[in-house]
């Protein structure tokens, strides 16, 4: 039976990695980096709308060194950790991860995940 703790199994007992492990951990992650963007998002809204903004910000600042990636102090943007391939690394390190809306929806290119 499979271990329903991949990412434990990669980070301490080095298994054999297969492609389609390497993909599924991959898509986990992602998922789980998408789930915490939109918290960042809700921290942000709140810190708009005044509800104690100095702790909200400071846990959204926790949240995004932690888990998303740091500020590059030269461009002043958030720099992923997590690295894409070539259609979705735009989105989602331009817009997402510096939790900015898209300005156009319709001109986004189409990910080449829903074509697999």
């Amino acid at each position: 039976m499979k271990s329903r703790f991949i990412i434990w199994e990669l980070l301490y007992c080095r298994p054999k990695i297969t492609k389609p492990t390497l993909s599924l951990t991959v898509k986990r992650i992602l998922t789980l980096s998408l789930i915490i963007l939109g918290c960042l998002k809700w921290l942000t809204n709140l810190i708009d709308s005044g509800i104690d903004p100095e702790r909200n910000k400071e846990r959204k600042d926790i949240y995004l060194k932690q888990f998303i990636g740091f500020k590059d102090p030269k461009a002043l943007t958030y720099q992923s950790k997590l690295s894409l391939n070539d259609t979705d690394k735009d989105i989602y390190d331009s817009y997402l991860v510096q939790l900015k809306k898209p300005l156009n929806l319709s001109r986004l290119s189409e990910s080449k995940s829903t074509h697999d």
